[in-house]
């Protein structure tokens, strides 16, 4: 993979961006002034905090000092728990910014793992968040990308959950940005590769969707440059430049030269492998000009290296500081790495100018307080006693390992001379000889006990370690279900928008599942109700899709086409079911759909249009028998009523391709007050269950509701719930369950 300016952190919350960040003297003298003035501990620890910031590039020591400062005065504060333990975590995870930066990387996991401690004691979930993705930073820079996409997975999940937009677009970077790198170290053209590359692109588009909506253009930019890097790879070129002027056209809007830079150079090096060298020339002195404005040498270096790439691959002329004229391929060879060396020696001035300002720095920082310089010095004692300490250490380990070698030739001296003697000695007799063959054998076979009880661990350490994989495994997507769930839940009409137009009124619904293939719909268009109870194919996650499909579709077809005829409503959505899902009608071929009960209700004459795919409407009708309340009224204080129970059924044939594609059937019935209507999908008569171990059955199902039909609505609800708990019992559930009932 050619050379090229990787957007490397972009995305991560507390660390490292684009520019090397250089210290501003102003900036550094008003802070050491602020810490002078201000006396306020919390005032104080924030300056502290903001001046080892400024320092981190030049002199990361000089930082760690200084937030080690400003965490003794967190621990000290007389402040509430919570507000000291905010000072605190960042602190420490200041700290941990900084090792990472030196690349002490287990002292800084140290310190990222002390800062999430107490965020999570604290149950600051943003905290908690920002440790994460810090950890996550930290594994993909040792080239640990598992455990980074791990630690970035948690961050985003809890920025989720906090509905942290910014958050939320820096995880879905930084994960694209693992598998970019995971991506770059592989073969090219390989099919694991381009799916690493794809997966990259995606979570690239996702936080470029989100900074779009929150206007962040720095951010924006970022994402920009990064997805015309997974195109270049791609040798996409064309997009891949289009999303560098992108990148490059933001970058000059908000006056961010590191950005600049690196667009510019992006471009260069496109233009390089493409074979358009002029064009290359031009874009990668703009950036070698940029660079070197800004003090940048990690970049000047990398443009040079760009340039000899480009003077080996050209016969472009030389800019006219070295010498203008035509070169043949070697002469420009040698250009080119004279070119190149004479930047070295410029590196080297560079680099001798920075250390100078960095001693500056430092003079003019730590001459603001004596103290501060005692601490330093305390600092410095205290790591020259820790070298002696760990010189005397060592000494003492290699005087205790030359006496165990002592010890060893002496063992073995002494174990020689043993065996000389036993040679010389004479045999022993057949009994002694036969013991000694045992002994010999029994210890083989301890051996190969030992041998097997290892390899028994250790595959009870890896059966251990893919359990806890699966677990992981199983956790995530369980989440997603979850949240799916609560997607699914949303869309189905509101509790608070049904009490509207009706009031009595149930609703029992039992997923198999997390979600369900089962949905209900009520709406009202003018004098009509208009209401469905829906059973797709399957459960779970593919049958809650069929239900975000049709319910979908139903409010196109009803709320925005305006028609209510029953079984219009069933033809139309029939026929968009099998559009969307492109059904032919071929053989072997899914053959996805739904079975509904659809009503409407005209509230002004109480008459009911039904239309049905399968599925039945029940009415139950209560009667009053004046000729026994004759008898029996000086005995009781209401009047005795007889059920009669009437079905409405729905045609033979589902919503879907079918063998049988008939227009439905629109059937009109006059309902009267009082009258309770009952939509179901068949989970509740299919469901096994009960001593015998068999299904409820259609027939039972109604006896139970003519049985209690003149209870309260709420009542007949819970009756319903219970029967079907207790018949289920021990046995699994094996489809969604789903009863409406509604008294007019």
């Amino acid at each position: 993979m050619k050379n090229k300016f990787k957007l490397i952190l972009i995305f991560c919350t507390s660390i490292i961006t684009i520019e090397i960040a250089v210290a501003q003297q102003t900036k550094i003298d008003s802070l050491n002034i602020l810490i002078k003035k201000d006396q306020t501990d919390t005032a104080k620890i924030n300056h502290l905090n903001d001046l080892s910031w400024e320092l981190m590039y030049n002199n990361p020591d000089t930082s760690i000092i200084i937030s080690k400062k400003a965490l003794s005065i967190a621990k000290q504060l007389k402040k509430t728990q919570k507000i000291k333990s905010k000072f605190i975590a960042n602190s420490l995870g200041n700290i941990g910014v900084f090792y990472h930066i030196k690349g002490d990387y287990p002292i800084a996991l140290d310190y990222y793992l002390k800062a999430l401690k107490v965020n999570e004691g604290q149950n600051n979930k943003n905290g908690i968040a920002r440790n994460l993705s810090n950890i996550g930073i930290l594994y993909k820079d040792q080239g640990n990308y598992q455990n980074a996409l791990t630690y970035y997975m948690k961050a985003l999940k809890i920025s989720e959950n906090l509905n942290n937009k910014k958050e939320i677009a820096n995880q879905l970077g930084n994960i694209g940005s693992v598998y970019y790198a995971q991506a770059c170290i592989l073969k090219e053209n390989t099919i694991e590769r381009d799916s690493l590359l794809n997966k990259a692109l995606t979570h690239y588009f996702k936080a470029l969707k989100i900074d779009e909506k929150l206007k962040n253009k720095r951010d924006i930019a970022a994402d920009l440059g990064n997805i015309g890097l997974i195109y270049d790879d791609q040798k996409n070129y064309q997009s891949a430049l289009t999303y560098y002027f992108k990148y490059l056209k933001i970058a000059e809007d908000i006056g961010n030269k590191g950005y600049q830079a690196i667009a510019l150079g992006n471009i260069g090096s496109l233009y390089t492998e493409t074979g358009k060298y002029y064009s290359a020339h031009t874009y990668l002195f703009r950036t070698l000009a940029i660079s070197d404005s800004i003090g940048n040498t990690t970049l000047s270096e990398q443009i040079y290296k760009l340039i000899s790439t480009l003077y080996e691959k050209s016969t472009l002329t030389l800019p006219d500081s070295i010498g203008g004229k035509t070169l043949n391929k070697e002469e420009m060879r040698l250009r080119a790495l004279h070119y190149f060396k004479s930047y070295l020696t410029l590196r080297d001035s560079i680099f001798s100018e920075e250390n100078k300002k960095q001693l500056v720095s430092k003079e003019l920082t730590y001459k603001f307080e004596k103290k501060e310089a005692a601490t330093l010095a305390e600092h410095e004692k205290q790591v020259a006693v820790t070298a002696a300490e760990n010189r005397r250490q060592r000494l003492l380990l290699w005087l205790i390992v030359a006496i165990a070698i002592s010890v060893s030739i002496i063992a073995i001296v002494i174990l020689h001379t043993l065996r000389v003697t036993k040679k010389q000695k004479k045999l022993v007799d057949e009994k002694n000889i036969t013991l000694n063959q045992q002994n010999v054998e029994i210890l083989q076979q301890k051996e190969e006990i030992s041998t097997q009880r290892d390899e028994i661990e250790s595959q009870r350490d890896l059966v251990t370690e893919q359990k806890e994989h699966i677990e992981l495994i199983h956790e995530e997507l369980t989440d997603s279900i979850i949240y799916a769930k609560r997607i699914q839940k949303a869309v189905l009409p509101m509790e608070n928008y049904i009490n509207d137009f009706l009031h009595e009124y149930f609703i029992l619904s039992k997923p198999k599942d997390i979600v369900s293939g089962d949905f209900f719909w009520i709406t009202k268009m003018n004098s009509q109700i208009l209401l469905c109870v829906t059973d797709c194919t399957g459960h779970g996650v593919p049958g809650a899709f069929m239900s975000m499909l049709g319910i979908t579709l139903l409010n196109e077809i009803v709320r925005k086409e305006d028609i209510t005829k029953a079984s219009d409503v069933l033809n139309q959505l029939r026929k968009r079911i099998i559009e969307s899902l492109k059904q032919k009608g071929i053989d072997n071929e899914q053959k996805d759909g739904m079975d509904m009960a659809f009503c409407a209700i005209n509230t002004d004459t109480l008459e009911m249009q039904f239309a049905g795919a399968n599925n039945p409407c029940w009415i139950i009708r209560n009667v009053e028998l004046d000729i026994l309340n004759v008898e029996l009224e000086k005995y009781l204080s209401f009047k005795i009523q007889n059920s009669k129970f009437y079905e409405l059924k729905g045609d033979k044939m589902p919503i879907g391709i079918h063998d049988r594609m008939n227009p439905f059937t629109n059937q009109i019935y006059q309902l009267q007050k009082s009258d309770t209507i009952y939509l179901m999908s068949d989970g509740f008569e299919d469901q096994f269950g009960g001593s015998n171990h068999k299904k409820f059955l259609s027939k039972n199902l109604k006896n139970l509701l003519i049985a209690n039909c003149q209870l309260p609505i709420a009542d007949q609800k819970q009756i319903l719930e219970t029967t079907i708990t207790e018949w289920i019992g021990n046995e699994e559930q094996i489809d969604d369950i789903t009863v409406m009932g509604i008294k007019i």
